[in-house]
């Protein structure tokens, strides 16, 4: 189906929703488009052909558009699809169909939400479908662990200017005023192999002192609910030569054992915000706003493998913590924030493993090509990141940061597993978006 069908079904399927009820429904529609560019002034690209991948351009272009839909008064319908262009990433032939524009359409939001009380101070959403998911408002490139990484191997995903998730499933929010909010969500693993798995996930926020105070905590029973468990949780010795051929396995209590893909996360946040009791009128809101978050990235120690070359014995190892800072600029900018993040990983951030064998082991270092003293120098993170909004509808977005980015390919062959901006902390890109909203 061409892409402009896909566009036309969506707008379509948003009319149909809206006029199941029999009742004239109120459509709203709103959407973005937005034009990227930057430079990838120092990284890495396919380390182990020897790429180098310094003083790379990169751009990007974005339309979207969201058809909201209010059924009647306890039914809404959102419906949203993005288009992009984009180049794919390769270094290392450099011919022209290799080097040229691409386009890609996909939904961003497809979602029927009902809800119970509304207006009072206790109501209750039931949202089904595919929503995007952000808990902490503060974060704006680092953090948001709960849905951006997985454990064993533990990975963690950030993208520019688009600090938060989507995700296919359940999702029930309560609130008890503005003090308490709760969500509960049943998701179905559509990112990364092997899809449609289920997680059960809660986070909670709770809000103090006039929303001075914010403290957060979450876990993520990930892919507690396995479709086919010979994939998520292999078992040495499986009759599916495919499923345990290329398994990496470990002894423990003399039994051997193969490496899950399912694991426990945690994560607890907190977030101060002075302007809540300030208001000092020559400060923006988000001014002075100090937060940090932290995750566990798998509860569980695993043994060292047998071949020697990795395990999980060390929980300090699985245990990112951000933290960060809104500048005051005195409301010539809307925030402008300075956020870092230590991680002492002692293994490549890749999901090479994941996607070529099935199996949780880091990335290239399976097949002993690199140490865990390559990986020394790579546990901070940096990010500065501003935004202004100009005319209610014209938004100016800059970002400079060493963060979990990954380069995109088209195929196989030029796709890097690892993320670009690895070993040291002076890899380094930045990137600046002109955006219209309506």
């Amino acid at each position: 189906m061409h892409r402009q069908g896909i566009a036309i079904l969506f707008v379509y399927m948003a009319a149909i929703c809206a006029g199941i009820s029999g009742e004239k429904a109120a459509i709203g529609i709103s959407g973005l488009s937005s034009f990227e560019f930057g430079q990838m002034v120092k990284g890495s690209y396919q380390i182990k052909r020897g790429l180098n991948n310094d003083h790379t351009w990169m751009s990007r272009m974005q339309a979207q558009a969201l058809v909201d839909a209010e059924v009647n008064e306890h039914v809404q319908v959102l419906i949203g699809l993005e288009g992009e262009l984009f180049g794919s990433f390769n270094r290392e032939y450099l011919f022209p169909l290799t080097n040229m524009v691409h386009t890609n359409a996909y939904p961003t939001q497809a979602e029927g939400i009902v809800s119970a009380w509304s207006g009072t101070s206790h109501p209750l959403a039931l949202h089904v479908g595919y929503f995007p998911y952000k808990y902490n408002e503060d974060a704006q490139n680092l953090g948001e662990y709960l849905l951006r990484s997985r454990p064993y191997p533990q990975i963690v995903i950030t993208e520019f200017d688009f600090a938060l998730a989507r995700r296919m499933g359940i999702w029930l929010n309560s609130s008890l005023g503005s003090m308490l909010e709760q969500d509960f969500m049943i998701v179905s693993a559509t990112d990364y192999f092997p899809i449609w798995d289920f997680s059960v996930v809660y986070n909670g926020n709770l809000n103090l002192l006039n929303k001075f105070l914010h403290i957060g905590a979450g876990v993520n029973f990930n892919r507690m609910l396995a479709v086919d468990n010979t994939w998520t949780n292999p078992r040495y010795g499986d009759s599916d030569p495919r499923r345990s051929g290329n398994k990496k396995f470990y002894i423990e209590n003399g039994d051997t054992l193969i490496y899950p893909l399912s694991g426990i996360q945690t994560i607890g946040r907190f977030g101060i915000h002075p302007q809540a009791l300030l208001k000092w009128n020559f400060l923006g809101e988000k001014d002075l706003k100090l937060y940090a978050e932290a995750a566990i990235l798998g509860l569980k120690n695993y043994p060292m493998s047998s071949d020697s070359l990795f395990g999980y014995e060390n929980i300090l190892d699985r245990i990112p913590i951000m933290f960060g800072f809104n500048f005051p600029t005195f409301k010539i900018l809307d925030v402008c924030a300075l956020e870092a993040e230590h991680w002492s990983n002692p293994y490549p951030n890749s999901l090479e493993d994941v996607l070529r064998w099935n199996q949780a082991s880091p990335g290239v270092i399976h097949n002993g090509r690199y140490t865990k003293s390559d990986y020394k120098n790579d546990g901070w993170k940096w990010s500065i990141y501003a935004r202004k909004m100009l005319l209610n509808s014209f938004h100016i977005i800059f970002q400079a940061a060493c963060d979990h980015s990954f380069t995109r390919s088209l195929t196989i062959e030029d796709q890097d597993f690892e993320e670009a901006y690895r070993k040291k902390p002076d890899q380094w890109y930045w990137m600046l978006k002109f955006m219209f909203t309506f």
